[in-house]
């Protein structure tokens, strides 16, 4: 799987997933300008194409690492 997407693709992504639910894999990828000259700063999820910032990643990992520590 790439770990890189432009923000062209993104928008695909989001607009082919609608607004179902996503569960958000653990890799997000890593969103670039449509010439993956330059990083947004932004993370995408690969399946829905909802996009995080590095904070909301974090918050969304601390999440999934307290989950799991429950089980």
């Amino acid at each position: 799987m790439a770990t890189t997407i432009s923000v062209s693709d993104a928008a695909k992504l989001r607009e082919q997933w609608g607004d179902k639910p996503c569960d958000h894999p653990k890799e997000l990828l890593v969103e670039y300008i449509d010439n993956f000259q330059s990083r947004t700063g932004e993370y995408v999820c690969p399946i829905c194409g909802e996009f995080f910032t590095k904070e909301e990643r974090k918050e969304l990992d601390a999440k999934r690492e307290l989950l799991s520590s429950k089980e």
